[in-house]
């Protein structure tokens, strides 16, 4: 899959005691279109090693990126999401690292 960005339209924040990820954190942000589009933002605490970003390819054609960042970064993204719209989200199938959320409407400084 090549990169792929999409505007973000929705997202779902949760906090999570237990699962497949452990404790953490978790952003879900959701695209409109077929085929979906998703960009799953993971925050894990300090002591836990972070794995490494994917963008696995579906073979529904679905877009899906993931980013996993310390969790003192949690309110960072989430003041994005609520304040600095509107947003977009990269998913590069080629190189996750470069998978991020980005506002990349032009303001004038001290705005």
């Amino acid at each position: 899959m090549a990169m792929k960005i999409f505007d973000v339209k929705y997202y779902i924040v949760s906090l999570k005691r237990k699962g497949s990820m452990g404790e953490c954190a978790s952003i879900d942000c959701w695209g409109e279109g077929d085929p979906p589009q998703r960009l799953y933002l993971y925050f894990m605490p300090s002591d836990t090693p972070l794995p490494a970003n994917s963008s696995p390819i579906a073979a529904t054609g679905e877009i899906e990126g993931f980013i996993y960042q310390p969790a003192e970064r949690y309110a960072w993204y989430l003041d994005l999401l609520r304040n600095a719209g509107p947003l977009r989200a990269r998913v590069d199938g080629d190189d996750p690292n470069r998978n991020c959320l980005m506002n990349l409407e032009m303001k004038p400084v001290g705005s």
